[in-house]
């Protein structure tokens, strides 16, 4: 039995982990996005941020007109 998704055009278990793995921190992410809109302020994350995560959460939130300032611990 197979758990997750497959990415497209690969069919290698390594890939697929991988891929997987991708997809629920970016999806993680969003959710973060989404509580922020919601306006929540604390948000814990199963990972430690990168500066490449934080960057894509204020790039995010300010296309969509999100302008109070964010702060990561």
């Amino acid at each position: 039995m197979k758990f997750g998704i497959d990415p497209p055009y690969y069919n290698d278990p390594i890939e697929r982990t991988a891929f997987n793995l991708y997809s629920m921190h970016q999806s993680e992410l969003d959710d973060a996005i989404y509580k922020l809109f919601r306006g929540e302020t604390h948000i814990d994350f199963s990972f430690e941020l990168s500066e490449r995560d934080m960057d894509y959460i204020r790039r995010t939130l300010a296309a969509a007109g999100y302008t109070d300032p964010i702060e990561f611990n």
